[in-house]
């Protein structure tokens, strides 16, 4: 079993927040310790720089490809992409799927 959370803090708030669930033995890393873990060629420097560096670089600095970047990830080109992107995923999953039999009988 894996807790996965946004940072550091929010994961351990967990033991915290809830006392009576026990957590021992159970996996607990960020989306981004994840995402290294699984995809070794990321690469490390960029990673590592806080959300307040990022939000204020992009409301301060000059640079128009990053503002276009951003202004295309709030289109609805990009709502449409993703769209597409998913429904590709969905179908090439759900065609990969078998038949469940329990006791002799297809589950629906």
């Amino acid at each position: 079993m894996l807790i996965l959370g946004p940072w550091k803090m929010f994961i351990s708030s967990f033991q915290g927040l809830l006392p009576d669930l026990n957590l021992e033995g159970i996996q607990q890393m960020t989306f981004q310790q994840l995402a290294l873990m699984i995809l070794p060629f990321l690469p490390k420097g960029q990673l590592g720089r806080s959300h307040h560096w990022y939000f204020e670089s992009v409301l301060f600095d000059d640079d128009e490809l990053e503002r276009k970047r951003i202004e295309f990830k709030g289109s609805l080109s990009f709502m449409r992409l993703l769209d597409w992107f998913v429904e590709g995923i969905k179908e090439r999953y759900e065609s990969q799927m078998q038949p469940v039999m329990v006791f002799d009988e297809y589950l629906p």
